[in-house]
């Protein structure tokens, strides 16, 4: 936000003081601390801005009253000065994480004028309770006469809460989208192992996009099991994503077949969970599919280096990439058996545990593949005996 010569709102009365604050409120679904970091980063002030006048920050994030980071500003999106492009600097005055930052202008005017742009954060039920405020309160006294503020009205405030719901939304689903798109370089290397070619693996990557089935179907292939038990334990692990397909088909609600057939295609575990988290269905459908296309970009860039980058390896390492999917696997069931990634985590425990027992008992007596079979169905039959017994008579 910059100083400036233009008033957006109306002079106020003789018999009234000149309002010196403006203040817009909103209820954002998140916490504050998630709320906290998009406003102590630079990019973030940015990518909020609902003015047009922030182009580009750079620097650090902001950790204390003092720091400071440049703005690279267009006045021409307000259209009242012809000052063109410019820079100026954010310089932070109050620091509270989670509660409170704001700070102030140092631009083209010296000495500074000493308006302060702010956000103040308090919990509340369903999220938090964010104001966006600008108070010029302390401007120069001898810039007052030719002075009138706000630059920005109220409205533009409001503006700026509501990008921030999105932009927070659209940060998660993209943060979440790089960190596992990044498993695919283990995938990569896993159907290397198991003597699939790049291609092949970069095919399975794009048609299937599915992380435990493909696991699952380059695990048999390379423990020496033949091609329809690999398909089936892969077939058995998707029959999920039909599950989320429910679910998922009317708050997606595609109107096109193209659509129709993107949309069940990204269908899996991270997209609908961050769909089915969020606090409307505008949100959910940014969510799904900013997830699915960071996702499936990943995957499928990570699953080729992985493939070509196994390839070259030595003997030694080659044979380490015998624990690539158990490993992957782990990784990919870790965040249900913990209390943070699970309603209910002693159960689904309980339920992964008895499928390991289930599959290495059958290890030495069955052909590859036909233990990850037995164990899916085992789960499956167990899962649906404990929703039988927990469902009010």
């Amino acid at each position: 936000m910059l100083p400036g010569m233009t008033s957006s709102s109306a002079p106020a009365s003789p018999a009234e003081p000149a309002a010196e604050r403006i203040e817009a409120t909103r209820l954002i679904p998140a916490t504050p601390g998630e709320v906290f970091a998009v406003l102590r980063d630079p990019q973030g002030h940015v990518d909020i801005d609902a003015s047009g006048m922030l182009m580009d920050a750079e620097g650090e994030p902001a950790s204390a009253v003092g720091d400071r980071f440049l703005v690279h500003m267009d006045r021409e999106a307000l259209g009242d000065l012809p000052m063109g492009r410019y820079d100026v600097e954010v310089v932070i005055t109050a620091y509270e994480p989670d509660r409170e930052i704001a700070w102030t202008i140092e631009g083209t005017i010296k000495p500074p004028l000493r308006h302060v742009y702010g956000y103040r954060l308090e919990p509340a039920d369903g999220g938090t309770l964010v104001t966006s405020y600008c108070d010029w309160s302390d401007l120069r006294e001898d810039l007052r006469p030719f002075l009138t503020f706000p630059i920005v009205p109220e409205s533009a405030l409001k503006g700026t809460l509501g990008i921030l719901d999105r932009t927070r939304t659209l940060r998660d689903a993209v943060g979440l989208g790089v960190a596992v798109g990044l498993y695919g370089i283990a995938f990569g290397a896993a159907a290397d192992a198991a003597g699939l070619d790049a291609w092949q693996a970069l095919t399975l990557s794009l048609l299937m996009f599915t992380g435990a089935s493909q696991f699952a179907l380059v695990g048999v292939l390379g423990a020496g099991g033949s091609a329809p038990a690999a398909v089936g334990s892969a077939l058995l692990l998707g029959t999920r994503n039909t599950v989320y397909g429910v679910r998922m088909a009317p708050l997606l609600a595609p109107r096109t077949a193209l659509g129709r057939a993107a949309a069940a295609h990204w269908v899996i575990d991270e997209t609908t969970a961050m769909a089915v988290g969020a606090p409307d269905r505008e949100l959910g459908r940014l969510a799904f599919w900013a997830t699915g296309a960071t996702i499936y970009l990943g995957w499928n860039a990570m699953t080729l280096v992985g493939a070509l980058g196994a390839s070259g390896l030595g003997g030694t390492a080659a044979a380490a990439l015998d624990s690539v999917v158990p490993a992957a696997f782990l990784a990919l069931l870790w965040p249900r058996l913990t209390t943070r990634g699970s309603a209910e985590p002693g159960v689904q425990r309980r339920v992964a545990l008895g499928g390991a027992v289930v599959a290495l008992a059958l290890t030495p007596f069955v052909p590859a593949g036909v233990q990850v079979i037995a164990a899916v169905v085992a789960v499956a039959l167990a899962g649906r005996s404990s929703t039988r017994t927990e469902r009010p008579a």
